[in-house]
């Protein structure tokens, strides 16, 4: 049976990607992942898995107890804050008390806290002038990365996890899913879209698919790869084949 936690508690991502569960089991699909520096709040607890809501997209998912850092009410509000340098790099080198712990991905939180120092190229939100050519930069470190269910990092990343971290280096947190990114910023036709705007595919009523235009008629985005493929007022075509149908075409940032 699981308890309800009767007074909240909070805790962060201290591993390199942690991966989040549907169901609480270890043959449960993963569903997103909380990367290294990244906050949570306790929901409940079963057994051996814990049930969070991630801090910065409200994602709720089981995690394993052997993997929870529970931290306290001042620690979360300190490290929740958006003002951390992130890594900038695929993949960087966390240290713990001055011995390595863990490799952090691109977009990890480098927080002070914890005892923690790192080893990676490094940039703060706040520090960015060009946004949109940073975020097609950063977009483009992640090529040939493979296609993962739910993932949010190099070692494997879905189409809108792909997209949801490449914002969040510009301090831009969307939500998880492709269906409700596509909310968020304003809708644009196809003729005004140019770098950094995302697009949506699938149909009016599901939407299945995200990418981010890099401008001249091309797309990153992540299908069985982060791959870079042509973009037509249709959609997606790799090659001569169409691959996915445009929905709509949105933009969130100005620079």
């Amino acid at each position: 049976m699981g308890s309800l936690v009767k007074f909240q508690r909070y805790g962060v991502a201290i591993w390199s990607v942690l991966p989040m569960k549907r169901n609480p089991s270890h043959t449960s699909e993963q569903i997103s992942q909380l990367i290294f520096g990244e906050c949570y709040k306790i929901i409940k607890t079963n057994n051996d898995w814990t049930l969070v809501r991630s801090s910065h997209d409200y994602y709720e998912g089981w995690i394993l107890n052997t993997q929870l850092c529970e931290i306290t009410l001042a620690e979360y509000e300190y490290i929740s804050s958006n003002h951390w340098q992130r890594c900038n790099e695929l993949l960087g080198k966390s240290y713990k008390n001055g011995y390595i712990h863990h490799p952090i991905p691109l977009g990890a939180r480098l927080i002070d806290w914890g005892g923690f120092s790192y080893k990676c190229n490094r940039i703060a939100p706040q520090e960015i002038k060009y946004k949109t050519r940073f975020l097609t930069r950063c977009a483009r470190k992640f090529l040939n990365a493979p296609y993962q269910w739910g993932g949010r990092s190099i070692m494997g990343l879905d189409c809108s996890g792909f997209v949801q971290i490449c914002y969040a280096m510009l301090g831009i947190y969307l939500p998880r899913d492709a269906k409700d990114q596509i909310q968020k910023g304003k809708r644009i036709d196809y003729d005004l879209a140019d770098k950094g705007d995302l697009a949506f595919f699938g149909t009016a009523n599901k939407i299945t698919h995200v990418g981010l235009l890099l401008g001249g008629g091309k797309i990153i985005h992540c299908a069985g790869q982060v791959r870079i493929d042509r973009f037509k007022p249709q959609g997606i075509f790799k090659g001569k084949k169409q691959t996915h149908q445009l929905v709509a075409c949105q933009h969130l940032i100005t620079i």
